[in-house]
């Protein structure tokens, strides 16, 4: 049996008691690697820089501060020409760029202005012909263009011709210059992906195989094309072809069955391709008895740089290795933390050294360098300390001697910088400013992980952060512009942009992916269709959400697999029925729809049958600004009839049933509305807000009876309303913000009765308001913001008091002589944490979290003690027994106060483990 040993620590750590909201991330540098096009011509690196007034636009670089300068703006303005897809040919570089009157189309430069010009307007008066997959193959320059033609030019405009067509929704994805043959793959409408070759003739372009999906990892060895493709028979397994027909062909069925090897990270060293399959690395020489296990070693990341194999193995750690052909030699190991997948990256110089990228607790994402032995792997420079890093990508070698690459110092953002020899990194120039905003939205939460939207300067992405991590910042993951979050069996789904345009995506936190391409194909300039989901909704085992197909809105259901992805019913059979409103109530779907001539509430059970209008006729829902609430017994909907105006319904049975006409009577022969919003159930009740056309809005509630659908309280009294809105249930009570009048917006609750609903404190006294919003509940207390004339707007916190109504921190003052607003937004009740976005003064509008804590904490001998860690604002008092192999910390803003009957077991018969008891005097966070 182990030995047990026990660990008594106590560190007091005075000074530091107050409870602080703590910055998750500046997203702005905590980003994906931006991949930003870059190409070094002869020395001269050019790339897109946003220098934040011309917008992102064509710039050079000599390596030199003063040779940084932007080339051209093409498109004037902020706009940006968004160029992309750079490709070189001698001394001139082509790339894709928009402008205001030709749209995206193809560019070329030879490094001044003058020389920047428009190749040719491939679409005249359009948004452009979208030119992509720009290659040099034998001096000429080949490329797709409306996604589905491939062209090819000499740089004029004469000679920028047409050599192909492709049938509609058929898309040019990858173009592959071999030895002596130029390949491309196709994707189809039916998701299969053929290979092509092309000699530059319409007649000379030729199929050479149909895959069933895409295939990958492409590279050349011994004038042939090597590749991982999957050709519904054998699974993903190693291919090749020469060009021809009857030499494309299967080099070995590796992992036989439908299954596959799933081939990667192709690399030709000694003689060989090498490559890993599922674990293993292999090597071949092109036919299938010269294809052979070489390591049980995973094989990731595999790269011949300077007459050695590189690569990866993810047994347990990450393990970086050297092999020499006969010798496997472990140069580092790198602990993972945070479930984070390593970016690696092998690239050597001419003196013999070799680069690489590694992420590890201690200094993030930095550039490591070797010498291929262990004492001489070592991070080359820690240019961003902290657990973050600088994330260096997109890596071009000049000269064999410096190394260019983008990267984040946390001062600059991310700029191009170089390393020159054993010297010191230098940043080339700052050019893009550093003062973006992150503006995280639609926070999201799934076990331990919070999801939401942020910009990262570049776009806007899906982001995560994993709750349980004291050390975890925000983690940018594949999904562009996420929205419609639904955490769904373990798993998150949203709509998002991926590379079949805004479809289905999920993700665990650590990656993402698209659940099915609904809409596909291609639109207007080779734009992706997309189905744009939204308003995912879970009944059961599935998931509900409106999505368009074909040009047709209508309902679709999901239990999370592509094949389980599927159309419901097509309820306008000549236009969109748009669902909208989706709700769950007793075990089924309820929502809005538009069958054609009118906007009604629909049921369904999942299947086409069972999707049907609720009755009667003579009334119809706002699909835009329609209400919809469910308690535990009632479904309430906001509608309009012919005779009540709009007024609150419920559903019984299968029938809607106007609940009460408050605002009774009509006007010229138009009946009067009271127009119910705001609709809040607590518990069994229903609180709304309504015009009774006597008292103005002001609040209301129901049980589901008319006797009990009654006014609580008029709060403005006269005709005027008190502006209600911002409806919360806390503890047993609606809280809510309202203008009486008298003191302004300002923060009220209420207990359903007159004299129980009450403004709890006039935050901003007199008639000024302090406008609470952004309500969030956390435990037994209401977060929210609010404005303070000496303090901006802030985070604040209420127990339902006046007393305990109070300022949480002021977060931006960084500036006394201005009143500066934090602006909290989003807040999110993370598992007992809150987070929400705020801008401190200093990394803009950014995700902080705040850890609330109990004054004191008191544990007696009766305390069972799990491994836990408690934290108290001022003090803990212990007298309980710690055993069986627990970990305990306590921390206090005060003390930690071990009393008699404390004790840590030296002698646990019960565990293995050690007993380890940690006290540290500090704060809550």
């Amino acid at each position: 049996m182990k030995k047990k040993l026990y660990f008594l620590t106590l560190l007091f750590c005075y000074g530091v008691s107050a409870q602080t909201p703590k910055l998750v991330s500046d997203l702005i540098g905590n980003a994906y690697r931006p991949n930003k096009p870059m190409i070094n011509v002869n020395g001269i690196i050019y790339f897109r820089a946003n220098d934040g007034v011309y917008g992102e636009e064509l710039w050079k670089t000599d390596g030199t501060s003063a040779g940084t300068v932007m080339i051209k703006d093409i498109y004037p303005s902020s706009n940006g020409s968004r160029l992309n897809y750079f490709a070189n040919i001698g001394n001139t570089v082509y790339f894709a760029a928009s402008d205001p009157v030709n749209g995206n189309e193809l560019w070329k430069t030879s490094g001044t202005t003058a020389s920047t010009v428009l190749v040719k307007n491939i679409v005249p008066n359009s948004d452009g012909s979208f030119p992509r997959e720009l290659k040099n193959f034998n001096s000429t320059l080949y490329f797709s263009a409306n996604s589905g033609e491939l062209w090819k030019s000499d740089g004029t405009e004469a000679g920028t011709v047409l050599i192909k067509v492709f049938p509609v929704n058929n898309t040019i994805q990858s173009i592959i210059p071999g030895i002596n043959t130029l390949f491309f793959t196709v994707d189809t409408p039916s998701g299969a992906q053929q290979l092509w070759k092309t000699n530059g003739t319409e007649g000379g372009t030729i199929i050479l195989r149909e895959f069933v999906s895409s295939t990958y990892a492409h590279i050349t060895f011994n004038n042939e094309l090597y590749f991982a493709a999957d050709d519904g028979i054998s699974g993903s397994e190693l291919w090749k072809s020469d060009g021809t027909i009857a030499n494309t062909k299967l080099v070995k069925d590796i992992n036989e069955g439908p299954f596959g090897s799933g081939p990667g990270y192709l690399t030709v060293f000694n003689g060989f391709i090498y490559f890993s399959v599922y674990g293993n690395i292999y090597k071949s020489n092109g036919t299938e008895a010269g294809t052979t296990p070489v390591s049980s070693l995973d094989g990731y990341y595999l790269t011949n740089v300077n007459g050695a194999l590189y690569f990866v193995d993810f047994e347990n750690e990450y393990t970086v290795y050297k092999y020499n052909g006969t010798t496997f030699t472990l140069l580092r190991n790198f602990a993972r933390y945070d479930n984070a997948s390593p970016y690696i990256t092998f690239f050597g110089l001419a003196d013999g050294s070799v680069f690489f990228t590694a992420k590890e607790q201690e200094h993030g994402d930095e550039l490591w360098k070797t010498d291929g032995t262990p004492a001489g792997t070592v991070i080359t420079q820690d240019l961003r300390p902290g657990i973050q890093g600088s994330f260096p990508g997109n890596f071009i070698i000049d000269d064999g001697s410096i190394i260019y690459f983008l990267a984040n110092d946390d001062n600059t953002g991310f700029e191009i910088w170089k390393k020159a020899g054993n010297a010191n990194m230098t940043l080339v120039k700052d050019v893009e400013p550093n003062n973006f905003d992150g503006n995280p939205y639609n926070l999201a939460k799934l076990n331990n992980f919070l999801f939401f939207g942020a910009t990262d300067q570049y776009s806007t992405h899906l982001f995560a952060v994993n709750n349980n991590n004291s050390s975890s910042y925000a983690q940018s993951l594949p999904g562009k512009n996420p929205s419609d979050f639904l955490a769904f069996n373990n798993l998150m789904y949203f709509s998002g942009e991926y590379f079949n345009g805004r479809e289905l995506l999920m993700s665990d936190g650590v990656n993402s992916t698209q659940i099915k391409d609904i809409y596909t194909g291609t639109g207007g300039g080779g734009i992706q269709n997309s189905s744009n989901p939204t308003e995912l909704t879970a009944v059961g085992s599935s998931f509900y959400f409106a999505a368009t197909n074909l040009g047709d809105r209508e309902l679709w259901k999901s239990n999370g697999t592509d094949v389980g992805t599927v159309l419901v019913k097509n309820i306008n059979a000549t236009g969109n029925s748009s669902p909208n409103h989706l709700i769950e109530f007793n075990g089924n779907l309820y929502f809005f729809a538009n069958a054609g001539s009118a906007t009604n509430l629909y049921e369904s059970d999942g299947t086409s049958v069972g999707t049907v209008a609720i009755g009667p006729s003579n009334y119809t829902v706002d699909p835009i600004n329609g209400e919809i609430a469910r308690t535990s017994t009632k479904l309430y909907v906001q509608a309009f009839s012919s005779t009540s105006g709009e007024e609150l319904f419920y559903l019984a049975g299968s029938t809607l049933t106007l609940l009460k006409d408050i605002n009774a009577g009509s006007s010229g022969g138009t009946p009067l509305s009271s127009n119910p919003s705001n609709f809040t159930p607590v518990s069994d009740r229903l609180y709304f807000t309504a015009d009774d056309g006597i008292n103005g809005t002001e609040l209301w509630k129901t049980d589901g009876t008319l006797a009990t659908t009654t006014i609580v309280k008029d709060i403005k009294p006269g005709n005027s309303s008190p502006n209600i809105n911002n409806l919360i249930k806390f503890n047993t009570n609606l809280f809510f913000s309202a203008d009486d009048g008298i003191n302004g917006q300002e923060l009220w609750k209420s207990d359903g009765t007159p004299q129980g609903t009450l403004m709890i404190k006039d935050i901003v006294e007199g008639n000024g308001s302090s406008n609470p919003k952004n309500f969030c509940v956390v435990g037994n207390t209401l977060y929210f913001s609010a404005y303070h004339p000496r303090l901006g707007t802030e985070l604040w916190k209420t127990d339902g008091t006046a007393g305990g109504t109070v300022l949480v921190y002021n977060l931006n003052d960084e500036n006394d002589s201005e009143l500066n607003d934090a602006n909290p937004t989003q807040l999110i009740n993370m598992n007992g944490t809150l987070y929400f976005a705020a801008d401190n003064g200093l990394n803009g509008n950014e995700l902080f979290n705040y850890k609330p804590c109990p004054l004191t904490g008191s544990f007696n001998q009766y305390t069972f003690a799990p491994s836990y860690t408690y934290h108290a604002v001022q003090t803990i008092e212990a007298y309980h027994k710690i055993t069986q192999g627990r970990t305990l910390n306590y921390f206090a803003g005060n003390s930690v106060l071990l009393t008699p009957g404390f004790s840590v077991s030296a002698n646990d018969a019960v565990s293995t483990r050690n007993n380890v008891f940690r006290a540290e005097a500090r704060g809550c966070n």
